[in-house]
């Protein structure tokens, strides 16, 4: 019984390749694109799997539910969704196997998450024949140290992201003793990183890394002991916990402008700028997505958003999952239109279109290094607040093109990974943005 069952297949598969070639028409590509479908993060799963889906859409793509088909050079391009839950490796580890060798997709983007981007890294290295692109701002480690050559990284480290606020910390607000605030996990760490690196390069000290205020009941005595010993404090979060701290600081470390510093996909949504009570008017903003740009490419990405998904809420494109997801399926794309569609053997044509793209994303000019992993700008904006009632804007205060995930060697193949104590503060040659 089983061998008629894979002889029925073998013959199915015969038939499907003779109709192909009869018709002239090449196989699809086929990408599939992780997303959070439970847990903590799956509020993102539409909206990522919207952004993933819009280069697609906007070359004449279709819908089916979940699914979208499309063209590029002239090749069917299909999009196939397949489920994670953050924290849940076995997850990512079986719907990344399920991807590969049931539904054969050519090339698998995603996950979110720091170490689900080191496992990434190594299901990359187990399935060789496809393109892995990493569609988050992960782990510094899964591209800095040797990855895999199927392995790229269109979006920047969490150390990439801070890039600027040492300097602006260190040469405009003239701090000399810095706290850094952040979530006891890797986004803190990865974050702080950049930070850490950069200020104390510069020459200044980072006298503490408090991974527990944001989580702590009543942060009072914290946030006086920190406006006591330091010039100033960079508060990163992602969880939503900032604004019990953020209050209690504000309220001692005076004018909030020349005192704080924020970072961290908290602050991407308007409406934690402005919390209850809290004025954080004029304090600036770190980050690798200009909200206050009005850059053609950002504002194409912006109206198509919209007109694509008007279902979803203002703004919520601009994401740090969202953006990186839209990028690396741009990046495919685009190389697929620059190679005719053929990917070449092993997927080599391809993958040496994919390491030399200069690709226009909506957050600015995107090229990688030579690990694959990408080089782009970050930026300073500052809060300001309008009218009450209304939602408080971000106005441009500083870009920061080419930043790299080495900082101009501060990082490399020999360093520790970000954790609670590294990188150490040490004087060094500054990165190139800062000198």
């Amino acid at each position: 019984m089983r061998a008629e069952r894979l002889l029925a297949a073998a013959l199915v598969a015969v038939v499907a390749l003779l109709g192909t070639a009869c018709s002239g028409e090449r196989e699809p590509v086929r990408v599939g694109v992780l997303v959070e479908c439970t847990g903590f993060l799956s509020v993102t799963k539409d909206s990522v799997l919207a952004a993933a889906s819009l280069p697609l859409l906007e070359r004449g793509g279709r819908r089916s539910g979940e699914h979208v088909v499309g063209r590029a050079a002239g090749r069917q391009v299909e999009l196939l969704p397949a489920c994670t839950e953050w924290t849940y490796l076995h997850q990512l580890i079986l719907a990344t196997r399920r991807l590969v060798e049931v539904d054969g997709v050519d090339a698998v983007i995603g996950p979110i998450g720091g170490a689900e981007s080191m496992v990434f890294r190594q299901l990359a290295a187990r399935f060789p024949d496809v393109t892995f692109l990493a569609a988050d701002t992960g782990a510094q480690e899964a591209t800095l140290h040797d990855p895999p050559t199927n392995l790229f990284r269109y979006s920047p480290t969490g150390a990439q992201t801070t890039a600027g606020l040492g300097t602006y910390a260190y040469r405009d607000l003239g701090w000399r003793r810095a706290v850094v605030v952040a979530e006891d996990w890797y986004p803190g760490w990865e974050q702080a990183a950049g930070f850490v690196a950069e200020f104390c390069a510069l020459g200044g000290e980072v006298v503490t890394r408090d991974w527990y205020a944001l989580f702590n009941p009543k942060p009072d005595d914290i946030a006086r002991r920190h406006a006591a010993t330091a010039d100033g404090v960079l508060v990163i979060a992602t969880s939503g916990t900032q604004n019990g701290y953020l209050k209690a600081y504000v309220d001692v470390a005076k004018p909030a402008s020349e005192r704080l510093l924020l970072g961290g996909a908290v602050f991407y949504e308007r409406r934690n700028l402005a919390p209850p009570g809290i004025d954080l008017s004029g304090v600036v903003v770190g980050g690798f997505v200009p909200i206050a740009s009005d850059a053609q490419e950002m504002r194409e990405y912006r109206e198509a958003f919209a007109r694509w998904f008007p279902h979803l809420p203002a703004g919520v494109g601009e994401g740090i999952v969202e953006i990186p997801a839209y990028t690396a399926v741009e990046a495919l794309l685009t190389a697929l239109e620059a190679t005719d569609g053929e990917l070449g053997r092993h997927q080599a044509r391809l993958r040496a279109t994919l390491t030399g793209l200069d690709l226009d994303a909506p957050q600015g000019a995107v090229r990688l290094d030579r690990n694959r992993q990408a080089s782009e700008a970050t930026y300073l904006e500052r809060i300001e607040y309008g009218a009450p009632g209304t939602l408080p804007r971000r106005r441009a205060v500083r870009r920061l093109d080419g930043v790299e995930q080495t900082f101009g060697g501060i990082f490399g193949a020999t360093t520790r990974s970000p954790s609670r104590t590294d990188p150490t503060c040490e004087r060094r040659p500054v990165p190139p943005w800062a000198s």
